[in-house]
């Protein structure tokens, strides 16, 4: 369940071309093709995490000139800040199972990308509570220029995608889920 209380929208000022990603650093989620998305883009990307591929996408970001901040962990009482400060989340994942930190990330009421890949696809209605690219450098920068673009549809995306997390992943929703399964027994 995401903790709806916690992770809610916050009333703090956005940076203004501010995107962040939150998971490990591994290849699955794919940030190359992320910081290769960026590197043309007038953004600045916040990675919040840690893993094995640090010091390559640390060497690749700054062989592509692309504006990112390795954040490290951060502790979970301060994620919700941090999301709030960002005006995109983005998941380029090649795959994903149940994402938390997309659904925290659709909880704070942003603006969501994520890859049209298992695990996501279900979560997002493309264009309504977020928007979905490919995996590939070229969708994922067509995906953040479309989305930073567009305030209207940010808005929109942001709001539906707070609704629909309180509505299927808040703690009470997902102890009604469970107690159906047991009373279904």
């Amino acid at each position: 369940y995401i903790d709806t209380e916690r992770f809610r929208p916050l009333d703090i000022q956005k940076e203004q071309n501010r995107i962040v990603f939150v998971g490990k650093l591994e290849k699955q989620k794919n940030l190359f093709n992320l910081i290769e998305a960026v590197s043309t883009l007038p953004v600045e990307l916040h990675i919040i995490g840690k893993g094995s591929q640090e010091e390559e996408l640390r060497q690749f970001s700054k062989e592509k000139g692309a504006k990112v901040k390795f954040r490290g962990i951060i502790p979970q009482k301060e994620l919700p800040e941090e999301l709030n400060t960002a005006k995109i989340f983005i998941m380029p994942s090649h795959y994903e199972g149940s994402p938390k930190a997309l659904l925290e990330a659709m909880a704070c009421g942003l603006p969501c990308i994520a890859t049209k890949v298992e695990g996501m696809q279900h979560l997002i209605s493309h264009k309504e509570n977020g928007y979905l690219c490919e995996t590939n450098s070229d969708s994922i920068r067509d995906a953040i220029s479309k989305v930073l673009e567009d305030t209207e549809l940010q808005k929109t995306m942001g709001e539906k995608a707070r609704i629909n997390v309180e509505q299927e992943f808040s703690f009470e929703k997902i102890l009604e889920k469970e107690l159906a399964v047991y009373k279904s027994l």
